[in-house]
């Protein structure tokens, strides 16, 4: 089959992305210990842009220092202060440098996902608890060994958060608008409103975990009301030009959460507010399998991704597709307008340069055996079964900016 489609530019707000392959965000734990950017995460960046993807999305940059020391601080990115501008202008460069565009995910925080314990009062949208059991039961069998005694999941002993106030919500929306401005100064060519997947916007926009009675609560619409207002005022504050893309699950799999009704409502909300793209993800903590599936993930493209092109006039994103053939076919016949990758570019970051060459059987594929994830509950960096390279990038002359002729 020859794959043409997927190799097609587009633009998302005034910004052309030289084909439709995104490398989906992960959090790489690889930021220095003060939530700086390392060397080895410029390096790991620079790897996936070499290999030809059209955009990057980074794993989560937290907007706030109290989200930041609420999930301990360790390893995760910040971008609250001046200080985190070298090292994210050093991003910025190293992938256009190696001829990628990519846009910064931001986040306010992950609630009742903020797996502290020297910070057991937690804020989130209301005073529900993480289902331990729940999250439990969704981890892959080689995962819950880590869930129960490594060192970042000691609160799934979850105590019952604390229900943000207004006057924190609306400081988590002035911290995120300086944060995007800090983007901007940085060279990002866009910005990713992280609200997937249970954490913090996530959780304010499920019937399942917001019972507010104020503004934040009740209704679709006030449920939305935090990320609206973020978008919003992202957009009033820095004008038309800058492409904001928002990520969602397509379906929270867990009774009485989001459906996927509820997803393409808020999805036009959230192009109204000023989005220009929805990036489709799925699942939350407590439905771990859906937001990294062990298989092919076609449903996205079958019953949430055809059906939400329709809602919206925007571009959309759909995740997990790491078959060139499906990929293809998916964009052609309109059921996507990108697709994005995570683990799949992990094991083999060539993945585009190979399917644009006609080089499909020498695609290192993904396992699915979830061994990436697994390093990250015990503490550390990624790492992948079938890339030893994964996380040691920063010892590669290849991925270390050339003086251009």
């Amino acid at each position: 089959m020859e794959v043409k489609k997927l190799f097609e530019p587009i633009k998302i707000g005034p910004v052309q992305i030289k084909n439709r392959i995104v490398q989906a965000p992960i959090n790489t734990h690889f930021a220095n210990a003060d939530g700086t950017v390392s060397e080895q995460e410029l390096c790991y960046y620079a790897a996936r842009a070499k290999g030809g993807v059209g955009l990057i999305v980074t794993g989560a940059f937290l907007t706030n220092e109290r989200a930041w020391e609420q999930h301990g601080g360790r390893m995760e990115a910040l971008f609250d202060q001046g200080r985190h501008i070298t090292g994210a202008i050093d991003l910025a460069e190293t992938i256009h440098h190696f001829g990628a565009k990519v846009f910064i995910q931001l986040s306010p925080g992950l609630g009742t996902q903020e797996r502290n314990w020297r910070t057991p009062l937690y804020s989130a949208s209301g005073g529900i608890p993480l289902d331990t059991q729940k999250v439990l039961e969704s981890t892959p069998e080689v995962l819950r060994p880590y869930r129960i005694v490594g060192p970042r999941t000691r609160p799934l002993l979850s105590n019952v958060p604390r229900a943000m106030t207004v006057v924190e919500i609306k400081q988590d929306i002035a911290d995120y608008i300086k944060a995007t401005d800090l983007a901007i100064v940085a060279g990002f060519d866009g910005i990713e409103v992280h609200a997937p997947h249970g954490y913090l916007l996530h959780q304010f926009l499920s019937p399942r975990t917001n019972k507010r009675t104020d503004e934040y609560g009740g209704s679709l619409e006030n449920r939305a009301r935090f990320l609206l207002e973020i978008i919003s005022g992202v957009r009033e504050e820095f004008g038309p030009d800058l492409p904001i893309s928002v990520r969602l699950s397509s379906n929270e799999h867990v009774e009485g959460g989001i459906t996927p009704e509820d997803m393409r409502q808020t999805a036009r909300l959230c192009e109204k507010a000023g989005a220009n793209v929805i990036h489709l993800s799925d699942g939350c903590d407590e439905a771990f399998r859906y937001f990294a599936p062990e298989d092919e993930n076609t449903h996205i493209l079958e019953e949430q991704g055809k059906k939400l092109k329709s809602a919206v006039s925007i571009p959309i994103i759909s995740f997990s597709i790491n078959d060139p053939e499906l990929a293809e076919t998916a964009i052609a016949e309109g059921q996507t307008d990108m697709i994005s990758m995570g683990r799949q570019l992990m094991a083999d970051p060539e993945w585009p340069n190979k399917v644009s060459h006609g080089r499909i059987k020498a695609i290192v594929r993904c396992q699915r055996e979830y061994a990436c994830f697994a390093n990250l509950r015990r503490g550390g960096g990624i790492r992948c079964i079938m890339n030893p390279n994964l996380g040691r990038e920063r010892y590669m002359p290849e991925y270390w900016p050339k003086k251009r002729s």
